[in-house]
């Protein structure tokens, strides 16, 4: 997670009556989040892939949130931000490219400053794809966060 930021699975402020489980990132500084699945993620250079994810701002929270697809040896192979995170959720798509293919690659969120962060239903899958794996919340655990298919693609619900 990194700096003197904290992180628990929780109820509070659900996105909705069935999905009732979210991140919360109690936000004190830069931290950074990632997912290299099971086996790492094929990224293919050409390909698209649509990061998406629900995300809710509290307490003053009001940083970015980057999204990277990086490479088995932490290279940056595609970046994208995502802004104006609200106080209530909201889904945000983004489109990453990425410059070099990587088998075993790694799915990277990160922001900073100061408040809570909560996140719900990531996603990464080819732009003409399906969400293709997918893991409970329960489940869970940073830098060590899993997919339950093959390598390429994953899906976070919390």
């Amino acid at each position: 997670l990194g700096g003197n930021s904290t992180m628990a699975v929780t109820d509070a402020k659900p996105l909705n009556p069935f999905n009732r489980h979210s991140l919360q990132i109690k936000v004190n500084g830069a931290f950074t989040l990632e997912n290299a699945g099971y086996w790492g993620m094929n990224f293919v250079q050409g390909e698209t892939y649509n990061v998406r994810f629900a995300a809710q701002a509290a307490d003053g929270f009001s940083d970015k949130v980057t999204v990277k697809l990086l490479s088995s040896t932490g290279a940056e192979l595609a970046s994208a931000d995502a802004s104006e995170i609200q106080d209530h959720w909201r889904y945000h798509t983004l489109e990453l490219a990425p410059t070099a293919s990587d088998p075993k690659g790694t799915l990277q969120i990160s922001s900073g400053g100061h408040g809570t962060l909560r996140l719900d239903m990531v996603s990464n899958c080819h732009a003409v794809g399906l969400i293709l794996s997918g893991f409970h919340a329960k489940r869970l655990v940073f830098q060590e966060m899993s997919s339950t298919a093959d390598s390429t693609g994953m899906a976070l619900y919390l």
